[in-house]
């Protein structure tokens, strides 16, 4: 699972549950979704 959320006290608590978690800052982007998915794939053994 990957979460995208804007508030970093969000980012701390959910990742504590193994989820993958990306700090959204400034709205989202195709970048920031490919940031995600990329930092999702190197979690869990892809390429």
């Amino acid at each position: 699972m990957i979460f995208f959320d804007d508030e970093k006290r969000n980012i701390v608590d959910v990742s504590k549950l193994g989820v993958t978690c990306i700090h959204v800052q400034n709205g989202m982007s195709l970048q920031t979704l490919n940031q995600g998915l990329e930092t999702f794939a190197k979690a869990h053994g892809g390429p």
